[in-house]
């Protein structure tokens, strides 16, 4: 082989290499493209099971053909579910709008009474949606006020479901608690009666009657919403009984002097809501 060929061979090992490496330069971008589209479209994929993932559902079963869904907040959700039979798929999706539960209302009443009376003032259920089954509450009793807890009764719509009330008194703070050995739901209506005991020497005023530490459940014993709706006492302060004495002015012994007295009162304190007379001369 002569000069010029060797020459020629060398150019053509040359060419055949650089066109490898150009070959082997263009499949590696291809792979390279490749990778990045397929990386694209795990990317995206990741971003919508992330984005249905944060969403605040359970689902009991979530590969059967029944399940439940379980909802820790509200909103609006869209619940989808994809049908495949191994070689093909079908999804279905619908709107689920989940609300909170409206709570229970327990409202206390608000009395007006006289200094020294006893005042029946009822605390009343108005029902959400969630049914109560037994509940507890604390009121602070305002100044110059006393409450007999053996005298606190059940009222109607506690009583029709059953249920029975018992309370204590700590510091000032009456705390009553109903509850029943069945797992009744308590209807709207009165459900605790409170004879409030206002003190001779309250002044004419008013006094807030507030409900605190409010604790109910449903009859699965599960915690369910309740609020409170406080109340006002208003008080008038007891007034002397406004007397009237009658009789003669003079008399001739041994005559008797013919007296009378005539009294009206406020009816404080009741009990006993009674007038005691009592005659005496200097």
């Amino acid at each position: 082989m002569n000069a010029k060929n060797k020459i020629v061979n060398v150019f053509r090992s040359l060419s055949l290499l650089v066109g490898r490496r150009r070959m082997a330069m263009s499949l590696s971008l291809r792979r390279l493209r490749l990778h990045a589209a397929t990386a694209v479209q795990v990317f995206v994929l990741c971003a919508v099971v992330c984005r249905y993932s944060v969403a605040a559902v359970s689902f009991s079963n979530p590969k059967s053909a029944s399940t439940l869904a379980t909802f820790s907040s509200s909103g609006t959700y869209v619940i989808s579910c994809t049908v495949s039979d191994g070689a093909l798929n079908t999804k279905s999706s619908i709107t689920i709008q989940v609300t909170n539960p409206i709570p229970a209302v327990l409202g206390m009443d608000s009395p007006v009474g006289i200094g020294g009376n006893t005042i029946p003032t009822n605390v009343t259920l108005t029902t959400g949606t969630v049914g109560i089954s037994s509940f507890q509450f604390n009121l602070a009793l305002p100044t110059g006020v006393t409450v007999s807890t053996t005298s606190i009764t059940t009222g109607s719509a506690a009583a029709a479901a059953g249920k029975s009330a018992a309370a204590a008194v700590n510091s000032g703070v009456l705390t009553v608690v109903v509850a029943g050995i069945n797992q009744n739901v308590i209807p709207s209506g009165p459900v605790v009666v409170i004879p409030l005991s206002l003190g001779t020497s309250m002044v004419t005023g008013t006094s807030p009657l507030v409900l605190s530490g409010l604790v109910a459940s449903d009859p699965n014993a599960i915690s369910a919403p309740m609020n409170g709706q406080n109340g006002t006492l208003s008080v008038t302060a007891n007034a002397a009984p406004a007397v009237t004495l009658s009789g003669p002015s003079s008399v001739v012994m041994p005559s008797t002097a013919s007296l009378s007295v005539t009294a009206s009162d406020d009816g404080a304190p009741n009990p006993p809501g009674l007038l005691n007379y009592q005659w005496t001369s200097p």
